[in-house]
C-alpha cells in the first residue's frame, strides 16, 4: 500500500504521480476486486484485512496495495481467500485508527506493534486500556525515553 510517506519522500511507484499531499490516489493503475452477481471477482494485488469493532465483533475487507481502497467483504469470502495463501494483513482498531501503520506524525511505517496506554509492567489490567499502533523503532523510543518497561 502507498503510505503518506511515500508521497512525502518520493517514493510512489507510479511515473504519473502528482504529489499532491493525499497519499491516496484515484488514478490506481491496478485492477481492482470487483463484485459479479454477488461473486467477488478477485484482483491480485490485494491485501486480506480485519477490523475490530467496539461490540466486540470482527468483520473482513479487502485493501488494494496500490492505492489502499478498501471494500468490505462477508466471512465466506475471506475464507476463500485464507484458502489461497493470504492472511491477515492489516487491522483496524474500534477507533478506526489502521493498526498496520505507525501512528507518530510523518512516519507511516507498517511494522508495527501495539502500544500499551497502560504498561503491562504497571497495570495487571493493561489489556483492557486503549492500544496505538507503532513502528518498532518508535515503541522502543517511547520506552527508551519514560524509562517505563513494556
Amino acid at each position: 500500500m502507498i503510505t503518506p510517506a511515500d508521497c512525502r519522500n518520493g517514493t510512489y511507484p507510479f511515473s504519473y504521480h502528482h504529489q499532491d499531499s493525499c497519499p491516496i490516489h484515484p488514478e490506481c493503475p491496478l485492477q481492482h476486486s470487483v463484485k459479479v452477481d454477488g461473486v467477488w471477482q478477485f484482483a491480485p494485488g490485494i491485501e486480506l484485512g480485519q477490523t475490530h469493532k467496539i461490540n466486540g465483533t470482527t468483520s473482513h475487507k479487502i485493501r488494494c496495495i496500490g492505492c489502499g481502497h478498501t471494500n468490505p467483504i462477508k466471512q465466506h469470502d475471506a475464507n476463500i481467500l485464507q484458502s489461497r495463501g493470504y492472511t491477515i494483513a492489516f487491522t483496524i482498531l474500534p477507533t478506526g485508527i489502521d493498526g498496520s501503520v505507525c501512528q507518530v506524525a510523518g512516519c507511516g511505517r507498517t511494522d508495527t506493534e501495539l502500544h500499551h496506554f497502560a504498561p503491562r509492567s504497571l497495570f495487571p489490567d493493561a489489556d483492557n486500556w486503549p492500544v496505538l499502533p507503532l513502528c518498532v523503532e518508535h515503541h522502543l523510543a517511547w520506552h527508551n525515553t519514560t524509562g517505563v518497561a513494556t
